[in-house]
């Protein structure tokens, strides 16, 4: 296995036992699926630096993202203040489960970019990406993608 296969290996790990922790459980799990369509929601995108060039991309539903910010804001937030928060909260959520990864990899130097938040109307993986480096999950609050895209 590749090192690049590994590293988006352990960030869909990663990102898993997040979910879990805040209270937003996998339901299913797929590997290397290019196929996998995603109804309107958010993308995350961190460049990844050092051994290894890329970027880092997550994408979700509006509704696992929602959900998210429910769960990871520690305040009540009522349902008219969730959107404003959600670009930010699944921004410092990428940055943790990235950091978390990058953090464990102790044979190979990477360092992360800032994250960029991208609202879509329809999201659905590119033919020519590397299906090797593509994670998908349904969780009860809808659909996630992890993608690791090779410079």
């Amino acid at each position: 296995m590749d090192m690049d296969e590994i590293f988006t290996g352990n960030l869909m790990m990663h990102t898993e036992r997040y979910f879990n922790q805040l209270g937003i459980p996998f339901v299913e799990k797929y590997e290397g699926t290019s196929d996998t369509k995603l109804n309107e929601g958010y993308t995350v995108k961190l460049n990844v630096y050092g051994d290894l060039k890329g970027r880092f991309v997550l994408n979700m539903e509006t509704s696992l993202a929602y959900s998210l910010v429910s769960h990871y804001i520690l305040e009540a937030v009522n349902d008219a203040e969730i959107p404003s928060y959600a670009d930010k909260v699944i921004a410092e959520i990428a940055n943790i489960v990235a950091g978390k990864t990058i953090s464990e990899e102790e044979d190979i130097d990477l360092y992360l970019g800032c994250p960029a938040v991208y609202l879509y109307s329809e999201a659905r993986s590119e033919t020519e990406l590397d299906v090797r480096l593509m994670r998908s999950a349904l969780t009860e609050a809808g659909v996630f993608q992890c993608v690791f895209i090779k410079e």
